[in-house]
């Protein structure tokens, strides 16, 4: 399923916010990537989504359960957090340079 940019403006920013936070799995998930990350602790999610959006831990455990109930996110008995493939269909949507091979740039000679 291809997620819009038009579909992608009717989540609020705080879910976008949220979903951003798990970008590394998805990133990590391109050619050449040399270690792939399959979670995110939650703990980082809710560093990330409380400093934006100034939410405590009940809420964003709120918006991890709404996440989840839609099938964006999955979340293990351990504290992990994943975007399922429509997860990650938001994320690229978000930021369509996820995919995108990282560029070295050249190294100058200093001569």
């Amino acid at each position: 399923m291809s997620i819009t940019k038009h579909q992608v403006e009717k989540i609020p920013a705080v879910y976008q916010d949220f979903l951003l936070a798990l970008a590394s799995v998805v990133e990590s998930k391109r050619e050449g990537s040399v270690i792939q990350v399959a979670a995110v602790p939650f703990s980082n999610v809710f560093d990330a989504v409380s400093q934006a959006h100034g939410y405590d831990l009940r809420q964003v455990r709120e918006l991890a359960h709404n996440l989840e109930a839609k099938g964006y996110i999955k979340q293990d008995h351990f504290g992990f957090v994943s975007p399922t493939a429509l997860g990650e269909d938001v994320i690229r949507a978000i930021l369509p340079s996820v995919d995108e091979p990282a560029v070295v740039p050249p190294l100058p000679d200093l001569n």
